[in-house]
């Protein structure tokens, strides 16, 4: 799944991988005053996140 909200004038965003064994989550907040900064570097950021089980780095 995927959450973003604004809150206290910050941007947080959190993406999860969630299967029976595991959960791989990825946090990143910004102040909401460099959204035209970072908006776009977080989707780059974002896109490259693969949970564990499936990139074959797995921990246990």
């Amino acid at each position: 799944y995927v959450i973003s909200y604004l809150e206290n004038d910050r941007i947080y965003y959190k993406k999860c991988f969630i299967n029976g064994e595991y959960w791989n989550t990825w946090y990143f907040d910004y102040p909401s005053w460099l959204a035209d900064s970072y908006n776009n570097k977080c989707a780059v950021i974002e896109s490259t996140f693969t949970p564990g089980w499936k990139s074959g780095r797995a921990f246990y």
